[in-house]
């Protein structure tokens, strides 16, 4: 006998009211409960949830003294802390589409991707396949989707639904550039490491990649990211002898804006962090990677050394 979804999950539909209440018989101290009714109306209670799990004392037992605001306050952090990772992001995920369009351009030419065999990897396995046909289905899935104005500009110039690679770049999502990048040859591979200014093994570069992928998709979907242990985890640069300590977690997202710190040299990183740090003092900044020392750490001391 199957069971109905209401027998194998049998919570009922309780209003905000209701959750309020719990909330209140779990120690939580509401103080304003207008104020939080209006913000569980806005964000939801499950949403919300994810950020009750540092103040319980147990299960079913919120710590003595803590608010609703105290909860709010972690939310708005984390809301925050994504939109600068996001907006940093987005320069990296620019500037890996300038640099593999331009370095295989100058080797291959504006098609030398579909055209020459020695261009990308054939061969490479993935989990599922062969990675340059998962590449090349992404393509074609990529420009059946896109409505770039661009893409009809070549098709009704051209007769072509080909498009050269710095066309192309435009249209692949972070994820897909990472996979282009693992079928590069492997010079071309170095000379775009050596584009960011970073000395680095291929294999920890592309690491970097699907892992700062991860990261930008958690902050796309609005996920939770502070005290997040990704998977996979960043690989540490051994050939950077200076880089933080082995001591850093690198499945947290200190050692992520620290990887984006190496790849784009912006002080603006470091200052908006700083800020936002200093605008929510309760954060519990080791839940996230931090060492009490981090400001002191390679590259966060000084950016003149990148």
């Amino acid at each position: 006998m199957i069971l109905a979804n209401s027998q194998i999950y049998p919570k009922a539909f309780k209003n905000t009211s209701d959750l309020l209440d719990i909330l209140e018989k779990r120690g939580l101290s509401l103080i304003d409960r207008d104020f939080a009714f209006d913000i569980l109306g806005k964000i939801g209670y499950y949403r919300l949830s994810a950020y009750f799990i540092p103040f319980y004392e147990n299960k079913d037992y919120f710590i003595t003294h803590t608010t609703f605001r105290d909860i709010y306050e972690l939310y708005e952090f984390d809301r925050e802390l994504r939109v600068v990772i996001f907006k940093y992001l987005e320069q990296i995920e620019i500037a890996l589409r300038a640099k593999i369009s331009n370095t295989h351009a100058k080797y291959f030419g504006a098609f030398g991707y579909l055209e020459d065999k020695n261009s990308l990897n054939r061969e490479m396995k993935s989990n599922n396949g062969v990675l340059f046909d998962e590449f090349m289905d992404k393509i074609e899935l990529e420009k059946s989707r896109s409505n770039e104005v661009f893409i009809k500009h070549i098709r009704e110039k051209y007769n072509s639904d080909e498009l050269p690679i710095w066309a192309l770049v435009e249209i692949l999502s972070f994820g897909t550039l990472s996979k282009f990048y693992a079928l590069l040859p492997k010079y071309i591979k170095k000379e775009i490491i050596s584009s960011f200014g970073l000395i680095l093994d291929i294999k920890v570069f592309q690491n970097w990649l699907i892992a700062l992928t991860l990261v930008r998709n958690t902050c796309a979907h609005h996920s939770r990211i502070w005290n997040r242990g990704f998977t996979p985890a960043f690989k540490y640069p051994k050939k950077m002898k200076e880089f933080l300590n082995p001591s850093v977690k690198t499945n947290q997202i200190f050692f992520a804006l620290s990887v984006m710190l190496v790849l784009l040299k912006d002080s603006g990183l470091k200052e908006q962090i700083i800020l936002l740090l200093k605008k929510y003092p309760k954060i519990d900044e080791s839940k996230m990677g931090f060492l009490p020392d981090w400001q002191g750490l390679y590259p966060w001391y000084s950016l003149e050394c990148l």
